[in-house]
């Protein structure tokens, strides 16, 4: 990230909601890293729809989680308005991550702790 949501190769740029900041990541000391706060209900909107339709894409971040609680927290979600049921989400509850497509559900154990960076990717 370049201390913005601003996408120049697809022109998918996004917004920040709620404030979200942007600060130099301590795992290469260099850049920028998004920061989210939960509580403060924190995220990125992308108001363009991308059809991954016959599609091949890649969603990748690396992530510091802070606690482990039992909620389920959304790390990336897309949603096909214009029709009932076509989703995607990558999301994880304490240690387990979930990646859903429509109704189909994948779960992946993880063995990340905390306070340590991660690195998640899903290829479609």
């Amino acid at each position: 990230m370049e201390n913005n949501a601003f996408d120049v190769i697809s022109g998918l740029s996004g917004t920040g909601v709620n404030s979200p900041t942007y600060v130099t990541p301590g795992i290469t000391g260099s850049g920028y890293a998004l920061k989210l706060i939960r509580s403060s209900h924190q995220y990125i909107t992308i108001p363009i729809y991308k059809s991954f339709v016959n599609t091949s894409f890649t969603v990748e971040m690396w992530i510091y989680p802070t606690s482990l609680d039992v909620n389920y927290h959304a790390l990336f979600t897309q949603r096909d308005t214009e029709s009932q049921d076509h989703y995607l989400h990558l999301l994880y509850k304490m240690r387990r991550f979930f990646e859903q497509l429509h109704l189909d559900v994948t779960v992946g154990d993880c063995g990340y702790y905390i306070p340590y960076y991660e690195k998640l990717f899903m290829l479609f």
